[in-house]
């Protein structure tokens, strides 16, 4: 039985479907060359979906003493904020099933970090953060890997959210009452948190073990949270070396002394800044024992997705 395509949301303009305010679209090569034929994808445009037609006089982000709202630019003010806060918690269901989200760059609806927020007394950029629907998903989801649009298209960042897709898709899998699975599930994540660094190995096992002695509900969310927040920071191209050389050396690959060798070459090459890391992937998939034990750190996703990507980066 084939397993099925991990599900991502994204923002619906960047497919190309003239959907934002002026009647165009911010079609991404990248969503569309590798995201819609690798991944299952639910397109969302919320300003659409709450009934603001296209095209629609913009929207932007004011604060009004504590609060920030997504108001129309135009004369007749209108304030669209509890529409796109409310559309969030009536996508909760489907929310949940996704395993990461692309969102707009910059939009103040789907923006993560760079949404310009208007001072409504002085009338100037005060700061910038979350668009008003993307706040929403990641208060009602918090462990959800995120990206926008311009970020992805770096390969470091693009292998980072990729990365933690995976994890998350093998968390929402996974059966977290059974003690088994949940200790093979963190021995996994264990590996990606190393890349970090070996002081965060320390506190994720302090975290686990408490978490385990007390499971709950909320502690569950506590752990998933923390994860994902530690695998949001990209690793060094030394770390990246140090978790796969722990990898190779856990026994799982039944490695002969020749493939050994080979292995820990391309290792090297890597970190000796000789290959980048998708070529190191690449080696890695073409070698004849990579399929023998399916870690996420060294097969972190399919290889039909590391193939896409990388004709993408080098066009």
């Amino acid at each position: 039985m084939l397993k099925p395509k991990i599900k991502i949301g994204v923002s619906l303009c960047l497919l190309g479907e003239r959907v934002r305010y002026n009647g165009g679209h911010k079609f991404d090569r990248l969503i569309s060359d590798v995201f819609a034929s690798t991944l299952d994808l639910l397109p969302i445009c919320p300003e659409v979906e709450i009934g603001m037609g296209v095209p629609r006089p913009p929207i932007h982000l004011v604060r009004d003493g504590k609060e920030v709202k997504a108001v129309s630019v135009d004369s007749e003010i209108k304030d669209f904020t509890g529409s796109l806060q409310s559309l969030a918690n009536a996508r909760k269901h489907q929310l949940s099933l996704l395993s990461g989200y692309v969102f707009k760059a910059k939009s103040p609806s789907c923006g993560l970090t760079d949404v310009p927020i208007i001072d409504s007394q002085k009338n100037n950029v005060m700061k910038f953060g979350s668009g008003i629907f993307a706040k929403g998903v990641r208060d009602l989801v918090p462990a959800l890997p995120v990206e926008d649009e311009i970020r992805l298209n770096d390969w470091n960042v693009f292998h980072n959210f990729m990365e933690r897709v995976r994890i998350f898709n093998d968390w929402q899998s996974l059966d977290k009452r059974n003690d088994q699975h949940r200790a093979k599930f963190h021995r996994n994540a264990c590996v990606h948190v190393l890349a970090r660094g070996q002081d965060y190995v320390e506190v994720f096992n302090s975290m686990y073990l408490k978490k385990h002695s007390q499971f709950s509900l909320t502690n569950n969310c506590d752990y998933i949270v923390w994860l994902m927040q530690m695998l949001s920071v990209i690793p060094s191209r030394l770390g990246h070396a140090r978790a796969m050389r722990y990898e190779m050396c856990s026994g799982k690959f039944q490695f002969s002394f020749k493939e050994s060798e080979e292995a820990f070459q391309k290792i090297e090459f890597f970190e000796n800044r000789d290959t980048e890391l998708d070529q190191l992937l690449v080696r890695i998939y073409e070698s004849p024992w990579h399929n023998r034990n399916i870690s996420s750190y060294v097969n972190p996703y399919p290889c039909k997705v590391l193939l896409s990507a990388i004709q993408h980066f080098n066009d």
